[in-house]
């Protein structure tokens, strides 16, 4: 048998919007959908059930259906997906290959993960629990996963005990994203307090702040604080409109536009 059609961490998504999609999926099923042994479809299964996506069963896999443990972070990758790989391809040519970087639980972090080539930063810090599948095979023995209260919603590491692992430290580059950019007030916003304490902490150890949000964000509001716009040192977006990049450019900081 052949294992070498797909690569594991393209893989193991299609795996898992396979079973979040029919709501199951056995072994036999996926060794002959992607050509791939039964080991490597129970290693595959295994993996996903690690970072919480699913729920193992005899011969194969579930979907996780309690609700703390719903799809959000799967069904928020395909939300504006072209425009988080353009940003995460233009983002990761910033970031050089002796780096000790940080990249927080958002999906376009994530896109930033996939578009680290060799021979990337020194170190990777986060704490997102499915990072790991969203790196290069070559990088990921650069991962390090802080520890902390699990948040299933979006596979991450949250709490004092996450927040504390911040300060032992120093970034290169600490790589944020958030779910809204205040125009008005010149705040960076997410709905989670437990995810904006995780990234204030992180910010705080780094030399430069980049922000990776696309266009869509601009002009929202989100009800916690994760950093005043000044704070930050690069913005990473898609096609702003003509209001929005005037509006950024009250701020002194690199605004990039993917």
């Amino acid at each position: 048998m052949n294992d070498i059609g797909h690569f594991a961490p393209e893989r193991q998504r299609q795996v898992l919007d396979l079973i979040q999609g029919q709501g199951r999926v056995t072994v036999t099923e996926l060794v002959a959908r992607f050509g791939i042994s039964p080991a490597t479809a129970r290693r595959d299964l295994d993996d996903l059930e690690a970072l919480g996506a699913v729920r193992r069963t005899h011969g194969g896999a579930i979907a996780r259906t309690d609700r703390e443990a719903d799809p959000a972070f799967a069904m928020r990758e395909t939300v504006n997906a072209a425009q988080k790989a353009r940003i995460g391809k233009r983002c990761a040519e910033l970031i050089g290959k002796d780096e000790t970087i940080f990249l927080d639980a958002g999906t376009t972090a994530a896109a930033v993960a996939r578009c680290l080539g060799q021979p990337g930063p020194a170190r990777i810090i986060t704490n997102s629990a499915p990072l790991y599948l969203a790196l290069p095979a070559a990088l990921r023995d650069r991962l390090e996963v802080v520890g902390g209260a699990f948040r299933p919603e979006n596979l991450s590491h949250v709490g004092a005990e996450a927040v504390a692992a911040m300060a032992r430290y120093c970034f290169s580059s600490a790589i944020i994203g958030c779910n809204a950019v205040d125009l008005r007030r010149g705040l960076v916003s997410t709905p989670s307090p437990a995810e904006a304490a995780v990234q204030r902490a992180a910010i705080a150890r780094a030399s430069r702040v980049i922000l990776v949000a696309d266009s869509s964000k601009f002009g929202a509001e989100a009800a916690a604080v994760i950093a005043p716009l000044d704070a930050l040192t690069t913005v990473v977006t898609d096609a702003l409109s003509a209001d929005a990049a005037e509006a950024m450019g009250r701020w002194d900081l690199q605004l990039l536009q993917a």
